[in-house]
């Protein structure tokens, strides 16, 4: 997950009607982008393959029957980035990887194995190119080459293809470039204005959360959709149809089976009073505590009911205490906790292990160090 650049790195930021609204809208937006990547609804599906000729758009986007096909595993500079060779100079690295993807397609099909949908809507996808000579995984052609680098934040399938090229010095490697992720981060912080970078970074990790746990969701789905129960098996029975269980135990099996008869019709009477009872037993005096206890004795006298536990005093570290205030830190450290009913709150998940904890009043949320979303430190 990204951070946000210091201060004097970032570009001036541009007019704004109102932090208020543009945070809200930010917020908005990356519950928004959550929701697109977990419903996987419409056109075409994980697990689904598409083969025909492409149009590439850049280093690791192109179109198949019409359909947007971002590549998997595979981060390419992007068509306005511009990185430094091994002198220095500057070069529109984000132009050259599209050239080279476009140039190794050229008229060849393609074939792509579709496994999800991120958060922009595009079919992620692995991809091969149907070439004569021989057919070629784009993925490994574009990190092999130094045409774009591994995202090992979804996949390490091309880590050590990204260690071959950097050792190698060669496309991107061969002298200094911010990573298309970065770049492409910073580029959205120059049109946020001041004040308003916390809800970007609430929206950044909203949709992180929701694409890691994407193929889990679908593996649980899977397992869902395959699983049926067995039907449950019919009672035994050695009764012969139209014989009734009474002519097979009592006759043997040869003969014709017997009409059945009608049932007597039932009429209905009220039930007898009960006479009261003229004297009421003593109760059984109650055993001490811990002497032997017979049957008989716990029928007439049952043991008295433990007395309950103490409960434990509540800590505010989880969600089983009723707490509702959501404190979460940041992959920069930043501690900043969520309200119910604010636009990230749904998306927000506490993760213990990392010293994140439920709260159960701002006070108590702002004693342990942290601060509300929208609010940054000076």
């Amino acid at each position: 997950m990204l951070s946000r650049a210091p201060r004097h790195q970032r570009p001036a930021a541009r007019a704004s009607p109102g932090p208020l609204s543009l945070r809200a809208a930010a917020a908005a937006a990356g519950v928004l982008s959550a929701l697109l990547l977990l419903s996987n609804a419409g056109g075409v599906g994980a697990s689904e393959a598409l083969e025909g000729p492409a149009r590439v758009v850049d280093g690791d986007t192109l179109y198949v029957q019409g359909t947007k096909i971002r590549l998997y595993a595979v981060d390419a500079p992007e068509s306005k980035q511009s990185c430094k060779n091994g002198a220095g100079e500057t070069y529109a690295c984000g132009q050259q990887s599209a050239d080279a993807l476009k140039k190794r397609v050229g008229s060849n099909k393609v074939k792509c194995d579709v496994k999800e949908k991120d958060q922009y809507g595009r079919s992620v996808a692995s991809c091969t190119i149907l070439a004569p000579g021989g057919s070629e995984d784009m993925g490994t052609f574009m990190v092999g080459n130094g045409y774009a680098v591994a995202y090992s934040k979804f996949s390490a399938q091309y880590v050590p293809l990204e260690r071959k090229a950097k050792d190698a010095r060669i496309g991107i490697w061969q002298g200094s470039f911010t990573p298309p992720a970065r770049w492409r981060y910073e580029q959205r912080l120059a049109t946020i204005p001041e004040g308003d970078e916390d809800a970007a970074i609430a929206e950044e990790e909203a949709a992180d959360r929701a694409q890691q746990q994407r193929p889990q969701q679908q593996q649980q789905q899977q397992q869902q959709r395959a699983w049926t129960p067995a039907p449950a098996p019919a009672p035994y029975s050695n009764v012969q149809p139209g014989r009734s269980y009474a002519n097979a135990a009592g006759g043997g099996g040869g003969g014709a089976p017997a009409p059945a008869q009608a049932p007597a019709p039932q009429q209905w009477a009220p039930a007898p009073a009960q006479a009261p009872a003229l004297q009421q037993a003593a109760p059984a005096p109650a055993p001490a505590p811990g002497a032997p206890r017979s049957y008989a004795d716990a029928l007439k006298a049952p043991a008295a009911p433990a007395a309950p536990a103490a409960a434990a005093p509540n800590s505010g570290s989880g969600g089983g205490s009723g707490c509702a205030i959501k404190g979460n830190i940041g992959s920069r450290g930043d501690k900043i906790y969520h309200l119910p009913g604010q636009g990230e709150y749904d998306a927000v998940k506490i993760e213990t292990n990392k010293g994140e904890k439920y709260f159960c009043s701002e006070k108590e949320a702002q004693a342990a160090g942290f601060r509300p979303v929208g609010h940054r430190h000076r």
